[in-house]
């Protein structure tokens, strides 16, 4: 039996994944699944790759909850895990990326560079003024089923 807690994770990555809006998160647990079998491959002194004969089983939700809960044996085993995300995990929740497609670099905005910030008080103005700014959507934004799922 799954833990409360491990039961709203899976529900929250069979939402994401059926919802589809997040790719980058989308593909973690077959990652997770894919990286698994690669170590074990490699633990047997074999040198296949696993490549699945149907692609689009990895999105059906039984696959997604044994993914859920081979992802969960995994974890429970560690003492401490890191999980480095992309910006895109969080534009779900409402906070503007950058880089992605209707990000602010696609809009005209240049980043400022560390040079700029640190020798010129009208650039340190210019930097404080824009985080006051966009501290609104940061401030109201809510964890998306990515977070969730994490």
């Amino acid at each position: 039996n799954a833990s409360p807690s491990l039961q709203r994770s899976m529900t929250s990555l069979t939402k994401l994944k059926m919802s589809n809006k997040n790719p980058s998160t989308t593909n973690l647990i077959p990652r997770v699944v894919q990286q698994q079998q690669q170590q074990q491959q490699n633990n047997n002194n074999t040198t296949t790759t696993y490549r699945p004969t149907n692609p689009e089983l990895l999105s059906s939700p039984s696959h997604i909850q044994t993914s859920a809960l081979s992802l969960h044996s995994f974890l429970q085993r560690k003492k401490n895990v890191l999980v480095l995300t992309g910006a895109g995990l969080s534009t779900e929740s409402g906070i503007p990326d950058y880089r992605g497609y209707n990000g602010s670099y696609q809009r005209g905005h240049v980043p400022m560079v560390h040079d700029q910030f640190m020798n010129h008080e009208s650039q340190r103005q210019r930097y404080w003024g824009r985080s006051l700014v966009g501290w609104k959507s940061f401030a109201s934004s809510k964890p998306s089923s990515g977070h969730e799922a994490l």
